[in-house]
């Protein structure tokens, strides 16, 4: 009975794991009508968008195959539709444009990026969070109001490429949680710590110095660190330029490539599931993983739960991300996992 109710809780809690991240399937591009001309034009643009998002690739090598699969791209399409987006723009004013959002069928890309060879990103994604000091000539301030056009353009950016980011919760009428001098050294050791799964914090600060702004980029996700500077006459676009590197960075340490063949299965134990919601957060955490293509309960007792995983790379990945997400704890046996707490 126990067997047969996890079995049953599984196929539930994959089906909201899916559900969890359907923007990755989902492409969009600006479009100048919403006629069947400009939907045709649009469409193979938006799966090459879904493709950058789950490979982490920003953009893609033009190759035959590459065509192939956009000739195709509308019988991969199972829904769209369209939306109007806003932009806030330096001088206050905002900047609407027409979007064609399609969806694509998951099997059918995820065959799409095998055929390619292409990266496969990890759908979990855990938000990063950003702190953003501006100094404009005047003080250093945490994340200003008259430049949240600049968090705007970010946002913008994250969404195109599938980067999952945060700002700290900081009412305007209450002091920073972290010193503005600790924050413009960089010294994220300082920083509170989200709750939840994290995938690391940055600080960005940006400083103005003639027509030019000049940007000095901290990353730290609790295993490494790492900093760059940027400049630009354009705050905006030096945001969006140290954006899409850190995306490159996460990107490329949290993907795997793709295999066309081979397949392996692998057997874990996980331990420490003292009730539904630790056997939902483990199942939601296997399924989201992109070296898992599938799983199943292949043994249950009170407390634990044996899974039997396939795999689309060899099981070593599998053990390095789970070392390097500290959602399960290596057991003091081979392949026996514990939930942490």
């Amino acid at each position: 009975m126990l067997r047969l109710t996890l079995t049953i809780l599984l196929c539930a809690v994959v089906g909201v794991a899916r559900a969890a991240v359907p923007d990755l399937y989902a492409g969009f591009v600006p479009v100048s009508g919403t006629g069947e001309a400009e939907r045709q034009q649009a469409m193979p643009s938006a799966l090459i968008h879904v493709l950058q998002k789950l490979s982490g690739i920003r953009e893609l090598p033009a190759t035959e195959e590459l065509d192939r699969v956009l000739g195709e791209a509308s019988r991969m399409a199972v829904a769209f539709y369209y939306e109007d987006r806003q932009r806030l723009m330096p001088d206050g004013s905002s900047l609407e444009e027409t979007f064609m959002v399609a969806n694509f069928l998951p099997d059918a890309v995820n065959r799409a990026l095998r055929e390619l060879g292409l990266p496969r990103w990890r759908t979990e994604r855990p938000p990063i969070t950003f702190w953003l000091v501006i100094d404009d000539g005047g003080a250093r301030r945490l994340m200003p109001d008259e430049y949240a056009y600049a968090r705007d353009a970010m946002g913008w950016v994250a969404d195109q490429r599938g980067f999952p980011l945060q700002w700290p919760d900081v009412p305007a009428d209450q002091e920073p949680p972290v010193n503005l001098q600790l924050l413009w050294g960089g010294f994220t050791d300082q920083l509170p710590q989200p709750a939840g799964m994290s995938g690391g914090q940055v600080i960005v600060t940006a400083r103005r110095s003639g027509p030019f702004w000049r940007l000095r980029w901290v990353y730290d996700n609790g295993i490494e660190s790492v900093n760059w500077g940027g400049e630009g006459v354009d705050l905006t676009v030096a945001l969006a330029d140290g954006l899409h590197r850190l995306t490159d960075i996460v990107a490329e340490r949290d993907s795997i490539r793709s295999v066309s063949d081979g397949a392996w299965t692998q057997r874990i134990m996980i331990r420490g599931l003292d009730g539904p919601e630790a056997y939902i957060q483990c199942l939601n955490y296997l399924q989201a993983l992109s070296v898992v293509e599938g799983l199943s309960v292949a043994t249950a007792a009170p407390g634990q739960v044996g899974f039997a995983l396939s795999l689309n790379a060899e099981p070593r990945y599998l053990r390095e991300i789970i070392i390097r997400d500290k959602v399960l704890e290596p057991g003091a046996e081979q392949d026996v996992y514990l939930l942490s707490r």
